[in-house]
C-alpha cells in the first residue's frame, strides 16, 4: 500500500504533463487556424512577411548549410569505404543524395531554424506579452494573431523549403568531399545521384519542410502568447517551446515518412 502512495505524486505529474500537452496542442492548432484565416482573407502585412523571411530563412541559412554539409560528409564517411570494397562505388552518390533529400536536409534544417529563429520568436512575443504590448494592440483593435503570427506562419512555410533546396546541395557536396577520398570520382558520384534521386524524394523533402516551418512557428508563437511572470516566465516558455517543437519535429517526421514513402 505504501508503494501505491509513493507512486501517486509521479502519476499526478505525468497526468498534469499530458493534460498540459493536449491543451497546448489545441491552442497551437486554433492559433494556426486563425492565422491562416487572416492570410486567406489577405489581411496580412506583406512587408512583415518579407522581414520574417529574412529572419527565419536568410539568417539561418549559413548554420543550416554548414550542419548539413558535415552531416552529408558523415553519411559518406560511414558508407564509402564499404561500398567501394564491395564494388558499389556507383551508388554512393545516390545514397548520399537520397538521404540528404529525405531526412538530413529537412530535419536538420528545421532543427537549426528552430534554434536560430524559433527561440527568438518566443522570446520576442513573450516580452511583448509581459510588457502589455499585446493588450495595447487589442485596445487599438489590432489582433496579435493577425499582426504577429500570420506573417511568421507564411514566412516559415516559404522559407524552410527554400532553405531545404540549398541544404540538399550542401549535403551532397559534403558527401562527395569525403567519398573522393575513397576513390570515387566526380562523374561516378554525380551520375549515381542523378540516377537514384527521384523527383518524389525532393518533393517529399520540400513537403516536410513546409510542415516543419508551420510547426515551428505555431509552437513558438503559442508559447510566447502564454508567457506569464515577467522575464523569468519568458525564459521558461522559450525553453518549453524549443523542447516541444524539437520533439514534435521528430515525431511528425516519422509519420510524414510513412505517409510519403
Amino acid at each position: 500500500m505504501r508503494d501505491v502512495f509513493q507512486l501517486a505524486p509521479l502519476v499526478a505529474r505525468v497526468s498534469a504533463a499530458v493534460t498540459h500537452g493536449i491543451g497546448f496542442t489545441g491552442e497551437a492548432a486554433l492559433l494556426g487556424w486563425a492565422a491562416m484565416g487572416y492570410a486567406w482573407r489577405r489581411r496580412v502585412d506583406w512587408r512583415e512577411v518579407l522581414r520574417q523571411l529574412c529572419v527565419i530563412g536568410w539568417s539561418s541559412l549559413p548554420a543550416v548549410l554548414v550542419t548539413v554539409f558535415f552531416s552529408g560528409a558523415v553519411a559518406a564517411l560511414h558508407t564509402a569505404d564499404q561500398f567501394v570494397q564491395f564494388g558499389l562505388s556507383q551508388v554512393i552518390g545516390g545514397a548520399v543524395a537520397v538521404s540528404a533529400a529525405r531526412e538530413i536536409a529537412p530535419v536538420l534544417g528545421a532543427v537549426i531554424v528552430l534554434a536560430r529563429a524559433g527561440a527568438g520568436m518566443t522570446a520576442e512575443i513573450g516580452s511583448m506579452k509581459v510588457t502589455d504590448q499585446l493588450d495595447a494592440m487589442r485596445s487599438l483593435g489590432v489582433s496579435p494573431t493577425e499582426y504577429l503570427v500570420s506573417p511568421r506562419l507564411l514566412a516559415g512555410m516559404v522559407a524552410l523549403p527554400l532553405v531545404f533546396v540549398l541544404a540538399v546541395y550542401a549535403g551532397c557536396l559534403g558527401g562527395y568531399v569525403v567519398a573522393q577520398g575513397s576513390g570515387v570520382t566526380l562523374g561516378e558520384f554525380s551520375d549515381s545521384a542523378a540516377r537514384l534521386l527521384e523527383f518524389r524524394d525532393l518533393l517529399g523533402g520540400a513537403l516536410k519542410s513546409i510542415v516543419f516551418g508551420a510547426l515551428i512557428v505555431l509552437v513558438c508563437c503559442a508559447a510566447g502568447l502564454r508567457v506569464t511572470g515577467g522575464a523569468a516566465g519568458v525564459g521558461r516558455q522559450t525553453n518549453t517551446a524549443v523542447v516541444i517543437a524539437l520533439m514534435s519535429i521528430y515525431i511528425v517526421n516519422y509519420f510524414l515518412a510513412e505517409l510519403i514513402w
